[in-house]
């Protein structure tokens, strides 16, 4: 390889086609690219999504919530009332946590 030089003394043909064609073919390739562009179907801007999150820390698992753990002994779950007998064949709501859905389930 030959050493870069500053200056246009020591410039070879070979160096001067290498930089000629390297200009020419950068400069094609943004004319190449651009009518590529242009060609190409438009497609519609996506639309925004929104997502709201809401992390409440501190309530009731799921499990806790909907099986009231009738075979559990009862001074365990001493603050909990017992369950109520929905629509659902084997389904029961606790009524303490949930009165209205209890209600719906019925």
């Amino acid at each position: 390889m030959s050493p870069i030089r500053h200056n246009c003394a020591g410039v070879s043909r070979r160096d001067f086609l290498q930089i000629g064609l390297g200009g020419t073919l950068g400069l094609g390739l943004c004319d190449l690219l651009r009518a590529r562009a242009a060609a190409a179907p438009t497609t519609p801007a996506a639309k925004n999504v929104n997502c709201i999150m809401i992390w409440m820390d501190g309530g009731p698992s799921h499990y806790e919530t909907f099986d009231p753990q009738a075979r559990m002994p009862r001074r365990k779950f001493a603050a909990l009332s017992a369950p109520c007998p929905t629509c659902v064949p084997g389904g029961a709501f606790q009524r303490d946590p949930f009165p209205n859905l209890a209600q719906v389930f019925r």
